[in-house]
């Protein structure tokens, strides 16, 4: 039987170590990764919401967290990473009877089942409590992995 301490309070403790680097070893090969990378390699930010009232960039430090737009005012565009990093994942949330817009760079494209955005363009969503949580595939492709409500690629 494995023992251990629960992942919130492992994320918790690296958070809080400071900037030695933690050894690593995968397949006989030892490294180093700062605690707070690998706080939010294992989810750091797992859970956690933001809610955005003006257009921001999400960093790949965001990943696992969910993102509204509730207060805003008006439309709110979030502007995925770039580039992509296969593996991350954002969950959004329409909080507020306004568009939430989701953006992304360059030729990445948004697939929403047999749908998907251009080249450089956006899924988006007024419809209050819509969600969908975005997963990298690729270097070029987010996938819905989980909708909810009403999304439009564009």
């Amino acid at each position: 039987m494995a023992h251990g301490i629960p992942i919130s309070e492992l994320v918790e403790v690296l958070a809080v170590t400071g900037p030695e680097k933690i050894p690593l070893v995968q397949n006989g090969v030892t490294s180093s990764v700062s605690p707070s990378t690998l706080a939010s390699f294992i989810g750091g930010n797992a859970g956690s919401v933001t809610n955005f009232t003006t257009n921001q960039t999400l960093t790949v430090n965001q990943t696992l967290g969910i993102f509204t737009n509730s207060g805003a005012a008006g439309t709110v565009v979030l502007t995925l990473p770039s580039p992509i990093t296969t593996g991350l994942q954002y969950t959004f949330v329409v909080a507020a009877t306004q568009p939430l817009q989701i953006d992304v760079d360059g030729s990445d494209v948004i697939a929403i089942g047999e749908l998907t955005s251009s080249a450089g363009g956006f899924i988006s969503s007024d419809s209050p409590y819509s969600v969908v949580t975005l997963k990298a595939l690729s270097s070029a492709l987010w996938v819905a992995i989980f909708m909810l409500g009403s999304w439009t690629p564009t």
